[in-house]
């Protein structure tokens, strides 16, 4: 099955590809429900008929078998770097589990693309210690988030040098991409003397006073 990119995405693979063209470590994002997944797909499917090798890593072990399917649907040949898979590193398509690949780094030849998903962890140990890698081997390294923020309120300025914006979620949904949505919320809760941290309420604090009865019943 041959890949169809829609409009937007064959736009953002456009600006992708001219941010390569000055940068390696580039960043896109796009919200959830855009296709960041049918995008990874066609980069990994473009990188290995050059006969390059392309590596998606993802933060998950569901994600990886996830993936794998659909890199099947589209015909994407690939093996895998991670736990309970077997190793086929002849395969120019390769779908990592970050716990796994940090720790086979050694036995490795680093490929022309990384695709890094879910790319808001990169500020963590594991995946700075892989971006770090790659990029001194020489990779392009394209990372996908619909939140390019780390959860410390950071940016990711340290593990990219650009960013590709996709479109709006408003947008999505007005050119039918995506649905609208109903909103299911409880009551406003009383939130006096619920701690701040880092910008928002402290999560502790905000959980006791949302575990009430009639504020989880209202929902």
């Amino acid at each position: 099955m041959a890949i169809q990119l829609r409009d937007y995405q064959q736009d953002i693979i456009h600006k992708a590809r001219q941010a390569m063209r000055r940068s390696r470590r580039v960043l896109l994002q796009a919200p959830t429900g855009a296709g960041k997944t049918a995008l990874a797909s066609f980069m990994a499917g473009e990188t290995a008929t050059r006969n390059q090798g392309c590596w998606f890593i993802c933060h998950r072990a569901e994600l990886v078998l996830q993936t794998s399917l659909t890199f099947r649907k589209f015909g994407i040949a690939h093996a895998f770097i991670a736990a309970g898979q077997p190793m086929n590193l002849r395969e120019l398509v390769q779908i990592a589990s970050i716990d796994t690949l940090k720790g086979r780094l050694a036995q490795l030849i680093p490929p022309k693309v990384a695709i890094v998903d879910e790319a808001h962890h990169s500020g963590a140990a594991g995946w700075a210690l892989v971006i770090q890698w790659l990029t001194e081997n020489g990779a392009y390294v394209v990372g996908l988030s619909a939140t390019p923020q780390r959860l410390d309120g950071q940016g990711l300025d340290a593990h990219f040098d650009e960013i590709v914006l996709g479109p709006s979620v408003a947008w999505l949904i007005e050119q039918g991409h995506l649905s609208r949505y109903r909103v299911f919320a409880p009551d406003v809760p009383d939130m006096k003397g619920v701690r701040r941290q880092m910008g928002d309420f402290g999560k502790k604090d905000a959980a006791e006073k949302m575990d009430k009865p009639k504020l989880t019943g209202n929902i």
